[in-house]
């Protein structure tokens, strides 16, 4: 099992977890295409709330390696 550790947000106020996620097991395949939406939802809201306790710097430059990653889904033809 790989383990990542990075540091944890600075509190300003407010206190700040500190959080484990774990990722395992295979997704099981949804009943529908409504479904399936519903469960990465669900699972998108959950490591959302896991990222609160990141700085905002790391959450900043994660989002730009996965913006990165998907870049050829914002690639528009020009003539």
């Amino acid at each position: 099992m790989k383990t990542i550790v990075v540091h944890k947000a600075q509190p300003s106020g407010v206190p700040i977890d500190d959080v484990r996620l774990r990722i395992e097991g295979e997704i099981q395949c949804p009943a529908s295409i409504a479904d399936a939406a519903v469960a990465f939802d669900r699972e998108a809201d959950l490591i959302m709330d896991a990222f609160q306790s990141l700085p905002q710097g790391t959450l900043d430059a994660l989002l730009v390696r996965m913006l990165e990653k998907k870049r050829s889904h914002f690639v528009v033809a020009w003539p």
